[in-house]
């Protein structure tokens, strides 16, 4: 689940999850949010402008910010 601008909100959802969190989570359903299901892999996701493959490991009490790549965003 992503913004329009790329920011990740969610991943690795199953579909039927996919779904539910669309129809009843009020932060992913709306008109500020307007959050998309993508099917992409870990080489079309960065943080802090890097390829999360080579992007140094999140501080365990801290979580990378994700973005989709450019193509991802489109899809």
């Amino acid at each position: 689940m992503a913004t329009p601008e790329g920011q990740v909100l969610q991943a690795a959802l199953h579909e039927t999850c996919k779904d539910m969190s669309l129809a009843h989570c009020p932060h992913l359903s709306s008109d500020d949010t307007r959050a998309t299901p993508h099917l992409i892999t870990r080489d079309k996701l960065f943080t802090d402008g890097r390829p999360v493959t080579q992007a140094a490991p999140s501080d365990p009490n801290f979580l990378h910010q994700w973005e989709l790549d450019m193509a991802a965003r489109k899809a």
